[in-house]
């Protein structure tokens, strides 16, 4: 299934850039023009490598000449280092701590920096797939999709009150966040897609760093019902749940904007 978000305006000689948000199974293109405004946007379901490259293929976006592109990357190789203690040629290892990754001969590694460079992103992605990418497109840069998170809620971080917790709902996954007197405590990606699994990890998230259900701000960023739940249904068990509307730092033509509807974090926020 493919949902294309034109706007009034939208002109594809004028189209200078894509920001492509990849998760397994889904591909978000926003396209923008010379005053980084977005002036098409797409959502495109696909299955495995085979239904991405058909995406890739179709998508009359890719044809055009003269254009560049951001690839952000929505899976489970992914870890946060220090800026105080990273070293570039040590990305490997840095993945290797938090999890299992293809050998450097089958996936391309990569990082990013938030937070004026206190912290640095560790991203992996198979070969394979990014070369469907680069055969259409000559990817100037690669960030792995917790970027895009994690940079929303340290430019907010001193809004927050002394314990809150963020779920960040994406296809087939969540963020979980928690920051206690302004100071990250807790990020992390798990693979989500009922409210069983959300609710627990959310437990274990409570326990692990000494927090109260009766008192920390539980923030919903997202469709709760990417993963069969409800705000009423986490209710039972935490005391003050918000549903966030998040602020938005990408300007989009009128039209284009709709893929807003989704409450997706990356249709708002981007690096």
């Amino acid at each position: 299934m493919s949902r294309q978000f034109l706007s009034d305006k939208f002109d594809p000689s004028k189209v200078s850039s894509l920001s492509l948000l990849l998760s397994y199974g889904s591909l978000t293109i926003l396209a923008m023009d010379h005053n980084d405004a977005v002036v098409n946007s797409q959502i495109h379901d696909y299955t495995g490598i085979e239904g991405l490259k058909n995406v890739i293929e179709e998508c009359e976006l890719f044809l055009l000449t003269g254009i560049h592109g951001r690839l952000y990357v929505h899976n489970g190789y992914f870890s946060l280092v220090p800026g105080l203690v990273y070293d570039p040629d040590k990305k490997a290892d840095y993945l290797n701590f938090a999890t299992d990754i293809l050998s450097e001969k089958e996936c391309v590694i990569f990082s990013n920096s938030v937070d004026s460079n206190n912290i640095y992103i560790i991203g992996a992605l198979e070969k394979d797939i990014f070369q469907l990418f680069e055969d259409k497109l000559p990817v100037a840069k690669i960030s792995h999709g917790s970027t895009i998170g994690l940079s929303y809620l340290l430019v907010n971080k001193y809004e927050f009150i002394g314990q809150e917790v963020f779920i960040i709902l994406d296809n087939g996954h969540v963020y979980l966040s928690a920051f206690a007197s302004h100071e990250l405590q807790v990020f992390n990606r798990f693979e989500v897609d009922s409210e069983e699994d959300l609710l627990k990890y959310l437990f274990i998230l409570f326990k692990q760093i000494n927090f109260s259900q009766e008192y920390c701000k539980v923030n919903i960023l997202g469709d709760l019902k990417l993963v069969n739940s409800r705000k009423e249904n986490l209710e039972l068990y935490f005391r003050n749940i918000i549903v966030v509307d998040p602020s938005s730092n990408i300007n989009y033509l009128p039209g284009a904007e709709r893929i807003k509807d989704t409450k997706n974090l990356d249709t708002h926020w981007t690096i």
